[in-house]
C-alpha cells in the first residue's frame, strides 16, 4: 500500500500546475499521474534550468494543483485502482 511519502511534487515543461508522481526508481523517471506519457520535472530541475529571473516565480509547491493528479494519488493511497 502506498503512503504520502511515496509521491513527489513535479511539474511539466509548461510549469502551469503542480502534479504528483510516484517517487522515481532506477527503472523510470518522474511522470505525472494524470498523464503517464509526459515527462515530469522536480524542483531541482526547474531551479537549474530556468533563467535566473524566473526562478522565484516557479516554485512547484506554489503552483495550482492538478485535480486529476490529486484524485489519482488519493486513489492509490486508498488501494483503489487508479
Amino acid at each position: 500500500m502506498l503512503t504520502e511519502g511515496d509521491f513527489v511534487e513535479c511539474t511539466t515543461r509548461a510549469q502551469r500546475k503542480r502534479h504528483w508522481s510516484q517517487r522515481p526508481t532506477a527503472q523510470w523517471k518522474l511522470s505525472p499521474l494524470c498523464d503517464e506519457f509526459s515527462r515530469g520535472y522536480d524542483q531541482q530541475w526547474v531551479t537549474d534550468h530556468m533563467p535566473a529571473g524566473w526562478r522565484k516565480r516557479r516554485v512547484i509547491a506554489e503552483l495550482p494543483s492538478c485535480k486529476q493528479c490529486e484524485k489519482s494519488k488519493q486513489r492509490r493511497i486508498d488501494g483503489r485502482p487508479a
